[in-house]
């Protein structure tokens, strides 16, 4: 495979012509050649880092030279302004609706419990506010624009999916770790009895929600684990489906980032016919 070709095809449709060829395309073309001039597997690694850090470099400035156009900066900023309103009312929904009344929280948690369940542990804005807002966001944008630039929208919906899968994957999951250590920390607290609890690395392990995308990966591609030294090929009840719920919760993760993706493409293509309707 020739190196940069995908790189290239990519940038084109994120970036204007004009940026790709100053910016990208003498990098690629150095990479190219470089890698076409090595002749030891050394060279050629050589060549492939010094091509790519230069190749990323070039893409950065692609983004500096489209970001300043007034076009972009305009629908940059009215796409930020209506996704951050939006996570901000998912956030006070879900305050109100878990935080402040237990019947509400009762009645959410049995109609919808997958929602209720991360909203009873304070992450159901960031695992599903932030895709949600992916519509409105471009949607508004795209409408107000005086010509809706197609490669600003790519780059918004790129952004998006990008927040989503930290949010989901890295934030979340710090919060919901937080929170297993203090409910177990306030269990032993009231009580006393530490040793009605399992070791604290054992409960972490055993529920991936807690954990951040490189944990969860190794979770789900990890064997059963044998915890206990005397018994080396046996494993407890609780970790006979561990390898199915870590990668169920990869599952749910990675959905959760393409209805971002596909949330920021209908709104796109909703604001582009609204817009044109107007005219």
């Amino acid at each position: 495979m020739t190196p940069g070709r995908w790189i290239h095809r990519i940038a084109v449709t994120l970036w204007s012509s004009a940026a790709c060829e100053r910016f990208l395309e003498p990098a690629i073309a150095d990479l190219q050649h470089d890698c076409a001039r090595a002749t030891t597997p050394a060279q050629q690694a050589r060549a492939l880092a010094r091509g790519y850090v230069a190749v990323w470099v070039g893409l950065a400035a692609c983004a500096v030279h489209d970001g300043g156009e007034s076009e972009s900066r305009a629908f940059g900023t009215r796409a930020r302004t209506a996704f951050l309103l939006t996570v901000a009312i998912a956030f006070v929904l879900e305050y109100v609706l878990m935080h402040t009344s237990i019947a509400t929280r009762h009645y959410v948690v049995t109609r919808v419990p997958y929602v209720g369940f991360a909203a009873m542990t304070d992450t159901a804005t960031l695992r599903f506010g932030l895709p949600l807002a992916m519509f409105p966001a471009i949607f508004y944008a795209a409408c107000s624009a005086g010509r809706p630039p197609r490669r600003a929208a790519v780059r918004a919906i790129a952004l998006g999916a990008l927040a989503t899968f930290v949010a989901s994957g890295v934030v979340a999951p710090s919060l919901e770790r937080i929170r297993a250590i203090r409910d177990r920390d306030a269990f032993v607290a009231a009580t006393g009895r530490e040793d009605m609890q399992p070791p604290l690395e054992w409960q972490l392990d055993r529920y991936p929600p807690a954990k951040s995308w490189p944990a969860l990966i190794r979770g789900a591609l990890a064997p059963p684990p044998h915890r206990f030294a005397g018994y080396p090929a046996y494993v407890a009840p609780e970790d006979r489906g561990l390898q199915r719920w870590h990668r169920q919760e990869i599952y749910e993760r990675t959905i959760v980032v393409a209805l971002a993706i596909a949330l920021g493409v209908f709104g796109w293509t909703a604001g582009r016919l609204r817009h044109r309707s107007a005219w």
